[in-house]
């Protein structure tokens, strides 16, 4: 709904930007499901692993009349698409990062892409190209997409110094309002369990780049769940023990570990961790998630 910024796209693009909003993440597998969206395009993305509701998923690539997923690696995603498009890893590919302080970094490619892979602008690009896309999708390189960004993002109007060495500072000073934001609406808790469930990332895991670098998934623990010792105690659980953590959509066996950095009331699962996806415990965000945790048997 901002129309400067739609101005700017469409002075850049050459074609009509829409000013309606598409559909939101967490309605895309109903819509798919029912017909609305008939087609999938995912890149650099693995909903059949990562995505809150796996079966949500599952039913909505089966219902889906076409799907292409652009990856690096066969995910289990990818093993489901009509066509794969093979992507090149971040160490393949030039390009520009933006950090949390608003600093521009590029880095450059460390080896040429293997195989048949490509960067994921150039396979966009030239999949435009080829359909006969509206716009102009003539990049030679990742520094005319940075170019483009400068051209139309006013934060990164210098950007493009990064290429050669230079730098830039992206922040954007939003205007500050007077006006107190409303306080959060209570999240609805979904499940019977005794535990609310927390999901989140570890320093060395196995996802799907790291579990294919020996040397950091050598780091990476056995997957765990960890407790506070109160409930630990309270449910019959040691250090090390096998446990089996349920959630509503399935169960997941874990190693328990016993910390005082886990707040009573809580069970921390780790993602990336082994085989099996923490998503079918069911966190999702914006809901208390209740699991049980028992010792496996």
């Amino acid at each position: 709904d901002d129309a400067d910024a739609r101005g700017r796209c469409e002075r850049a693009w050459g074609v009509a930007v829409p000013g309606q909003a598409g559909i939101a993440p967490t309605e895309l597998w109903g819509a798919v499901q029912r017909g609305d969206v008939r087609a999938l395009y995912v890149a650099a993305a693995d909903p059949l692993s990562d995505a809150p509701d796996p079966q949500a998923v599952g039913l909505a690539l089966d219902a889906a009349d076409f799907l292409v997923v652009q990856d690096a690696f066969l995910t289990p995603t990818a093993a489901r698409a009509d066509v794969v498009l093979p992507a090149a890893v971040f160490a393949e590919e030039d390009g520009s990062s933006t950090n949390l302080a608003g600093q521009l970094g590029w880095q450059q490619a460390a080896i040429a892409p293997l195989g048949e892979s490509r960067p994921h602008w150039r396979i966009l690009a030239d999949l435009a190209q080829r359909l006969e896309a509206a716009g102009s999708w003539g990049y030679t390189t990742a520094a005319d997409v940075l170019a483009e960004i400068a051209q139309v993002v006013p934060p990164y109007t210098g950007a493009p110094a990064v290429c050669e060495g230079g730098e830039w500072d992206a922040r954007f000073e939003y205007p500050v309002t007077a006006a107190r934001p409303e306080p959060p609406a209570p999240w609805p808790t979904i499940g019977t369990g005794t535990l609310a469930l927390l999901i989140g990332p570890v320093l060395f895991d196995r996802d799907v780049l790291s579990a294919r670098a020996p040397a950091i998934a050598a780091r990476a623990p056995a997957p765990y769940a960890a407790l506070s010792p109160v409930d630990a105690e309270r449910l019959g659980i040691e250090d090390g023990d096998t446990v089996e953590v349920r959630g509503q959509q399935g169960a997941l066996r874990l190693q328990a570990r016993v910390s005082g950095t886990c707040l009573a009331g809580t069970v921390f699962v780790p993602e990336h961790l082994g085989p099996e996806s923490v998503s079918l415990l069911g966190a999702r965000p914006g809901a208390v998630v209740l699991v049980d945790v028992k010792p496996a048997r």
